[in-house]
């Protein structure tokens, strides 16, 4: 009888062993997505702050800036007028768009440790978490170098959100001018190496 209910229990890790693992693999998978989502999310906020530009066009900026779209008119007008409020607001806009991009990259690389560290976890599995651990590190590493190449041309802030091979880049200003839409535009080109057509670049106004 001991020896049945033993082999009982074999039977049973070894099935449930597989499903925690498949389970685990599952979270990390819905991680990215809400991470994607999170980029996405931000980028639909930020679309209701002030100008986007997109940067397809190669050569002549002013075709980038003539080609600006304002959207959100009417969320603008019903910011505050104040001066400090609004300069609050911008800084608080920074600051939790900061925080959620680093909160959101951390729960994904502990989710990613946890099936690479796994006894269970296939070596296909672990080899692309691992892979996906080295991107997600070198995206992070390249969002803090743009951000602090950008703020040393003068903007008060920035905040860059990579996304694959693409990459929101929100800035602090009232306004951006042709050279200082090419000189970020630059900037993020050297850093990733991806097309022009690639960047987004995100006015937020007061």
């Amino acid at each position: 009888m001991e020896k049945n209910t033993k082999n009982e229990m074999k039977k049973t890790k070894k099935v449930i062993r597989p499903m925690l693992l498949a389970a685990c693999v599952a979270v990390v998978g819905l991680s990215v997505y809400a991470d994607w989502n999170y980029n996405k999310n931000k980028e639909d906020a930020s679309e209701k702050t002030g100008y986007i530009y997109n940067s397809s066009v190669s050569g002549d900026t002013a075709k980038i800036l003539g080609e600006a779209t304002y959207v959100g008119s009417t969320v603008q007008d019903e910011t505050v007028s104040a001066n400090g409020e609004d300069s609050v607001a911008e800084e608080s806009y920074f600051a939790s768009a900061a925080y959620d991009r680093q909160r959101s990259r951390d729960e994904t690389i502990e989710l990613l440790q946890t099936v690479v560290d796994s006894s269970e976890t296939m070596p296909d599995a672990k080899n692309k978490a691992l892979s996906d651990m080295t991107e997600l590190a070198a995206a992070m590493e390249a969002e803090t170098n743009i951000e602090t190449l950008v703020k040393a041309k003068g903007f008060d802030d920035c905040i860059a959100v990579i996304n694959g091979d693409n990459i929101n880049v929100v800035v602090k200003t009232t306004g951006l001018l042709t050279y200082e839409v090419a000189q970020i535009r630059e900037i993020v080109m050297n850093e990733m190496g991806i097309p022009a057509e690639n960047i987004k670049i995100i006015e937020k106004t007061k």
